[in-house]
């Protein structure tokens, strides 16, 4: 079941209804300003005796320290085995999320772990992780910024940039974005990366950071990473954007 969580419905209503939607840019940035829209996210319903399967390409995700948060707290740490399955064992009923306590990208806050009494089996919940990536040869590419979504771009300049292992957040190498906002790593191995910036917080101390997947694979397609605009949001912190490949050119979340 997929919902939307929202801290007023009334207005989100009240603004699809007055052709809001009809004009996306504007209702988005009607969303940003009063953060009244949270995300999507499913819902498993379970018993107490329940697994989590983690996998990326089908290829099961082994060794991995799945946590499960209730209430803002960690209740309980199970590792994947070869398979990739996590297993729990007499969880107590009530809604939970489940986390990656070392990885990185991990889908957090997409899928709502429910654990009711009445079930008498158990079950088995699949998740893919990274939920999505980008494949490349090399990995080197552009940032751009702008205060809004679609105001002009601004080169990225002097950012640091961060490539780190997706599994472990091990820092892998990194380097600084040059006047025109271009980066380059050297990595060359094949596997799974998170490409990581991190900006200072809107009117606060301290930085947030945003983490792309990234995938080296020696005969991808691409050789590079596409041209990437990252903006701040009061609601969502930082956040990767990409131009589609329609028609319109219009921009898409990474």
């Amino acid at each position: 079941m997929i919902r939307i969580t929202t801290v007023c419905p009334i207005l989100v209503v009240l603004l699809l209804s007055s052709g809001a939607c009809a004009q996306s840019n504007d209702l988005e940035s009607e969303f940003d300003r009063l953060c009244v829209m949270d995300h999507l996210f499913s819902e498993e319903e379970v018993g107490p005796d329940f697994s989590i399967q983690l996998s990326f390409h089908e290829t099961p995700v082994a060794g991995a320290r799945i946590e499960l948060e209730y209430g803002g707290k960690i209740t309980t740490t199970a590792p994947t085995d070869s398979r990739g399955v996590a297993r729990f064992s007499a969880i107590p009923a009530g809604e939970y999320w489940p986390r990656a306590a070392d990885g990185l990208a991990f889908p957090n806050g997409s899928l709502e772990i429910k654990v009711v009494t009445n079930h008498s089996r158990a079950e088995k919940v699949k998740l893919e992780w990274p939920a999505s990536s980008i494949s490349v040869r090399g990995v080197r590419g552009r940032f751009t910024t702008s205060e809004r979504l679609d105001d002009p771009d601004l080169s990225m300049q002097s950012q640091r940039v961060e490539l780190r292992n997706l599994r472990t957040a091990q820092l892998i190498e990194s380097t600084q974005t040059n006047a025109n906002g271009e980066y380059e790593f050297q990595t060359a191995e094949p596997g799974l990366y998170a490409l990581r910036v991190s900006l200072p917080k809107k009117g606060e101390q301290g930085f947030e950071s945003h983490d792309l997947a990234v995938e080296i694979v020696p005969t991808a397609l691409e050789s590079s990473l596409p041209e990437m605009k990252a903006v701040q949001s009061d609601c969502n912190g930082v956040q990767f954007y990409r131009r589609s490949n329609r028609a319109d050119w219009t921009w898409e979340q990474q």
